[in-house]
């Protein structure tokens, strides 16, 4: 009898339906910003990053919904200069990889805002210079 040969099936970490929408939602903004990663940085830069939450005082609303149309999360959402695209990962040392899904009135330049979710988070954070380097 010959013996039957099983190929073993890889399974990928499973999204959420909020991953998906939000994936749809940054695939729209690509192409509307086509421009735009074609001049992003290639190497390693400085940033002047600061934390901010989505509280009314803040956001005009609480209802935490980015200029991108996603809804923040912690240690994902950041605020970035009109000049990078909606969907640019960014890796900032010593604090992980981040997306850029808002915009901000004082967001010029090199200046980064990273979401937290309590004002003592962003409180504490205060305004630092890290290196970050766009990672797609």
């Amino acid at each position: 009898m010959e013996e039957e040969t099983v190929t073993p099936v890889v399974v990928g970490p499973v999204k959420t339906e909020q991953e998906i929408k939000n994936e749809a939602i940054l695939a729209k903004w690509k192409l509307k910003q086509s421009e735009k990663w074609n001049n992003l940085p290639k190497e390693k830069f400085v940033i002047n990053a600061s934390a901010y939450t989505a509280s009314a005082d803040e956001c005009d609303n609480d209802l935490g919904i980015t200029a991108s149309g996603i809804k923040v999360k912690k240690k994902r959402t950041i605020a970035c200069p009109p000049e990078f695209p909606f969907g640019a990962k960014l890796s900032i040392e010593g604090y992980g990889t981040f997306v850029c899904e808002d915009r901000g009135g004082a967001i010029k330049g090199n200046h980064i805002d990273i979401y937290m979710e309590t004002k003592s988070e962003a409180f504490a954070f205060g305004r630092r210079n890290l290196i970050a380097q766009v990672v797609e």
